[in-house]
């Protein structure tokens, strides 16, 4: 061979880097051998050496149906993504940069290393030190599998290391990660679930971006259907190309370059919510590695997803949208009052709360793993709670708030008996309904009162609360059995 290998890696390497514009394997062919000499002989050799290293580059994409060489830079110039922050870090101001940019950076920019700016304000994000917990965290890491989440872990704070060797695989060992400082942007914006961080690259070799705020109201469920279509049938074209030789953060590139550029100017949801929404893709592990395969993919079972992995097809990103997607009929601030009123009955183990709140529930989960985020959730409300409860300042509201329980706890096994009976649903009293949900909404009033630090200024405004109470019991009774009689003759 009269020529040397790398050498001609270094000259392909500069010119895929250097390069404006899409190219052919020509044109670097030319490049090659205006700037070494090779032998005549050599020129297939070459030509296949050099397609070789093209073909492993990843800063290029290969377009086999043009014979053209894509720089990523290019293609993900002013490419447009959406995150879709926790409850966790809305709660806490930030953001784990996690997995969400992989597919838009290359693989040596760390992504504690990417850079973020304000598209409005101009302002460059902050990175700042955070504990979290390793399930806290792993909401933005688990694309990455167990394996590769540790060594991230480890990779982006070196005190995690002794943490985890320590601890072991623990989802509630606390560690240390760089996160990005979001408290004034979501306090300026009023940021909840549902709302998103629309995310524009501005330089995809650099791992730099700006982002905007993207409220739920702007958002268009509508479009999801086609949006997750799209992305679907993109995937469909990397499984058959690849299998599952390539990471899930590589897998959803491809399918951006593959699919319609539409998924990258008009983005309806986060990749999060595509694993959670999309029926036709999953996420499969095998030896610790995830990957997305068809849903119908026999390659690998269910058995082979570790337990501790919380990957579910229903939603776990807050406590509240999981309540309505498991169609569970207490509230949020319901549920905390039930954790008062469990420690003020003397209560003392987070089990026989949860068995007597929700034992008799029929519950929607979507899957085991939802269900286990679900329990987590509670779990930690339990301990936050407990941790500071005492029971002899809490003598006159704790009364109260266990009378309200009682009235909740009606509510919510007349409910849970509905679902088991069959009737027509448009027989029932919308306005009774409406009615029914403002009692609710006057009686979590007085809870949030009570689990408060305020106290009763007198006598007086305790005996007039608890007729109040008292009136919305009896209000609530009427209701019930009013919808009741309405349903009496609908029954199917």
């Amino acid at each position: 061979m009269s020529y040397n290998f790398n050498a001609v890696a270094d000259i392909v390497d500069k010119f895929a880097l250097d390069a404006k514009n899409d190219f052919k394997l020509e044109d670097v062919f030319l490049k090659v051998s205006s700037s070494i000499k090779v032998e005549p002989e050599d020129n297939t050799a070459l030509s296949r050496d050099i397609e070789s290293i093209l073909d492993e580059s990843e800063i290029l994409f290969k377009d086999g149906k043009k014979n053209l060489y894509v720089p990523r830079t290019i293609f993900f110039k002013k490419a447009e993504f959406l995150v879709t922050p926790t409850e966790f870090e809305i709660k806490n101001g930030i953001l784990f940069p996690g997995h969400r940019f992989s597919p838009f950076k290359p693989e040596f920019v760390f992504p504690s290393q990417i850079k973020i700016t304000d598209k409005n304000s101009k302002k460059a994000l902050v990175r700042r030190d955070f504990q979290s917990s390793v399930e806290d965290a792993a909401y933005a890491h688990y694309f990455m599998g167990i394996d590769d989440m540790n060594a991230f872990f480890i990779a982006d704070n070196q005190k995690n290391y002794e943490t985890l060797r320590d601890a072991g695989y623990n989802l509630l060992t606390k560690i240390e990660l760089s996160v990005f400082e979001l408290s004034d942007f979501y306090r300026e914006h009023e940021f909840k679930n549902g709302d998103a961080l629309k995310f524009t690259v501005s330089d995809w070799f650099s791992g730099k971006y700006t982002f905007a705020c993207l409220k739920a109201s702007e958002r268009k469920p509508e479009d999801n259907i086609r949006w997750i279509t799209s992305l679907e049938t993109a995937l469909e074209m990397v499984f058959d190309q690849f299998a599952d030789y390539i990471e899930i953060h590589e897998q959803f590139a491809r399918a951006f370059f593959i699919g319609d550029r539409l998924l990258l100017e008009n983005p309806v949801l986060s990749l999060d919510e595509f694993c959670r929404k999309s029926e036709n893709v999953n996420i499969a592990v095998s030896e610790g590695r995830p990957f997305l395969v068809n849903a119908d993919s026999e390659l690998f079972s269910e058995d082979e997803i570790p337990e501790d992995v919380m990957i579910s097809k229903g939603n776990t990103s807050s406590l509240d949208e999981m309540l309505t997607e498991i169609a569970c009929p207490l509230s949020v601030i319901e549920i905390e009052s039930c954790i008062y009123n469990e420690l003020f009955e003397g209560v003392e183990n987070f089990e026989s709360f949860y068995e007597h709140c929700f034992s008799d529930l029929d519950l929607e989960f979507a899957d085991d793993a939802q269900r286990a985020v679900f329990q987590n959730f509670l779990e930690d409300s339990w301990e936050s709670i407990s941790e500071d409860y005492n029971r002899f300042s809490d003598e006159d509201k704790g009364r109260m708030r266990s009378r309200i329980i009682e009235i909740v706890y009606r509510k919510r096994d007349w409910l849970n008996g509905l679902k088991q009976l069959s009737f027509d649903v448009s027989a029932i009293p919308k306005d009774k309904m409406e009615a029914l949900a403002g009692i609710s909404v006057h009686l979590a009033s007085f809870l949030r009162l009570l689990n408060s630090d305020e106290k009763f200024s007198s006598e007086e405004e305790i005996e007039n609360t608890s007729d109040m109470v008292e009136n919305l019991a009896d209000m609530q009774g009427k209701l019930i059995s009013e919808i009741n009689k309405a349903l009496s003759g609908a029954k199917k």
